[in-house]
């Protein structure tokens, strides 16, 4: 079982010449380490530093779609306080091919952005010194996910913003789904193998 635990918030940008308020999912890089899961490509630039809270590294599609370079600045609301923010490295993810934003049917790489800080300037951001609030996992083989999505269920503290209920299953080409809820009614993220396995 590999385990990085990071934090993820929501943010809403301050993009000159964009009429319409755009939005950004900004995720949480170690400053100590590599990350296990879910790494960056970078196409230019670097990663933060962790001593920096004005950098990120940003999704290529938003990227292209504002005409932006490495070192170009834009403003961001953090925790109900805006900061100026300066792109430093260009990337792409295997965790958001498909960047979708909040309440949006499909992508708008002009009004939603993806944006990477790292792990001490989203600590200080949003005041959560050594906190996390989001987990991602991959399973040694064999694994029951239900399982151990139970044990980090009763491992967590007592909170409504965790996972609380699991689906599993197999789609018709074999690989494998998993759906977390919130609240046990709202689905909270669908992940999908890229791996097709034996039925």
């Amino acid at each position: 079982l590999t385990v990085e635990p990071r934090i993820v918030e929501r943010a809403v940008l301050d993009l000159e010449g964009v009429a319409t308020p755009a939005t950004a999912i900004i995720t949480s890089l170690p400053d100590r380490s590599a990350q296990k899961l879910n790494r960056l490509y970078l196409r230019a630039g670097r990663l933060p530093e962790p001593e920096r809270d004005d950098e990120v590294v940003a999704a290529e599609p938003f990227v292209k779609a504002h005409k932006l370079i490495i070192g170009s600045r834009f403003g961001v609301i953090l925790n109900g306080r805006k900061r100026d923010l300066r792109i430093v490295g260009i990337a792409l993810s295997p965790e958001y091919i498909y960047a979708i934003g909040p309440g949006d049917l499909m992508p708008d790489d002009k009004r939603f952005a993806v944006l990477w800080m790292s792990q001490a300037a989203l600590e200080a951001a949003y005041d959560d010194k050594g906190a996390f609030n989001n987990l991602t996992l991959k399973l040694v083989a064999g694994a029951n996910e239900a399982d151990v999505l139970a044990a980090i269920n009763r491992a967590l503290p007592a909170s409504r913003t965790f996972p609380v209920l699991v689906d599993r299953g197999r789609l018709k080409d074999g690989r494998l789904f998993l759906m977390t809820y919130l609240f046990e009614e709202f689905a909270l993220a669908m992940s999908i193998s890229a791996e097709r396995l034996p039925m």
